[in-house]
């Protein structure tokens, strides 16, 4: 899906001039404008003459500006509240007292820092006075992994590679961060930093490390000066998304079939989750967008628990597995607690999972039909 003026696909800063040198500098051509019927090209070209990137809902550089380009003019004591924020949510010290923002800035490639222009582009890029981050966004596609002179690293080695051999030199003695923003997230902070170690060979800098956030938990920050409407903008793009397999916010029935989710030692429910359309499961939560930095480390460990169990486990039936799940060591043990509450006579005001493990010790009810191989 895509809109006739690229303008419309994004948020505006509060400056005058439209559109900003930031947004100019993607305003090329895009080779997916052949992707669309005669009609549609026609439609899509009248703005600039030719169709670019910008124009697409899909677009990753579209929701990168309106959130962090939006915030880079903002004033830096607004910048510097968000920063922190970030940091906190990521459970990271957040003690900066300056701030500025760029976006699609290049660095010197880590593999070979003499070729000019060569080297990998930041989305964007954090520094205070205390952390620097450099920042990777995707939306809907997956990390490029042929990238280096060797052609077999990915862009989130590429930039730990950079940080590790030269941030120092050219930061100062600064703590770093390496973070993907995505709309799915399929392996939790440490391990995807372990896998990301395993895979590369390398061995772990103690100044830099890596992290992936969720773009909703990002859209949820209260101090982005802008807040409300970055979050209608979110919403408003989820909206428009085609369904694939996975889950999505929506309304949950609580006297229907569904689980709820609790964090830690609390029994409060922090969301709902049903079974959808397809292999789409809907998820309600209950608690307020992130109005503090604890409601926010909640909302996005159980955005991980959900990616991770409704998105990178394949099953056949992805509602009996979430059910099955709940009776497992794992669930206990977990930051974030799934209990099932079956509609019908097995109801009760308890999870029925919990009073199966109580009286059945560790005897599963049921194991859902594993994938075939």
């Amino acid at each position: 899906m895509a809109l006739a003026n690229f303008s419309d696909n994004l948020l505006r800063d509060n400056s005058r001039l439209w559109p900003r040198a930031a947004v100019v500098q993607k305003l090329y051509e895009s080779k997916a404008g052949a992707h669309f019927d005669a009609k549609a090209r026609t439609i899509l070209t009248r703005k600039l003459g030719y169709y670019c990137n910008l124009q697409s809902l899909h677009s990753e550089d579209a929701i990168t500006w309106s959130i962090f380009g939006t915030l880079a003019s903002a004033p830096e004591a607004d910048r510097v509240k968000c920063f922190n924020w970030l940091l906190k949510v990521l459970r990271l010290s957040g003690k900066n007292s300056r701030c500025s923002i760029s976006l699609w800035r290049r660095v010197p490639h880590p593999d070979k820092p003499i070729a000019a222009g060569g080297g990998p582009e930041l989305d964007f890029l954090l520094q205070g006075d205390e952390c620097a981050v450099f920042g990777e966004a995707k939306w809907r596609s997956s990390e490029a992994l042929q990238q280096g002179v060797s052609k077999h690293k990915g862009q989130q080695q590429l930039r730990y590679e950079f940080l590790q051999k030269y941030g120092g030199r050219v930061f100062g003695r600064k703590n770093f961060l390496v973070l993907n923003v995505v709309l799915h997230q399929k392996k939790t902070p440490e391990a995807f930093e372990e896998w990301f170690l395993a895979g590369s060979g390398g061995s772990k800098a103690g100044n830099v490390i890596m992290r992936t956030i969720h773009w909703a938990t990002i859209c949820e920050n209260p101090h982005h000066p802008k807040a409300e409407e970055v979050r209608r903008y979110y919403n408003w793009k989820r909206s428009r998304m085609k369904a694939e397999r996975g889950w999505a916010e929506g309304i949950v029935n609580p006297d229907g079939d569904h689980i709820r989710l609790c964090h830690g030692k609390d029994p409060t429910t922090i969301a709902r989750l049903a079974r959808g359309p397809g292999e789409i499961f809907s998820v309600q939560f209950l608690s307020a967008p992130a109005a503090d930095v604890r409601t926010a480390q909640i909302r996005e460990d159980v955005r991980r628990e959900l990616d991770f169990y409704l998105i990178e486990h394949v099953w056949p039936d992805p509602w009996a597995y979430a059910q099955y799940h709940c009776y497992t060591a794992a669930n206990v043990y977990s930051k974030v607690h799934w209990g099932w509450y079956p509609k019908g006579p097995k109801r009760s005001s308890e999870p029925h999972s919990s009073r199966v493990i109580r009286r059945g010790g560790r005897k599963f009810v049921f194991r859902p039909a594993r994938p075939a191989p």
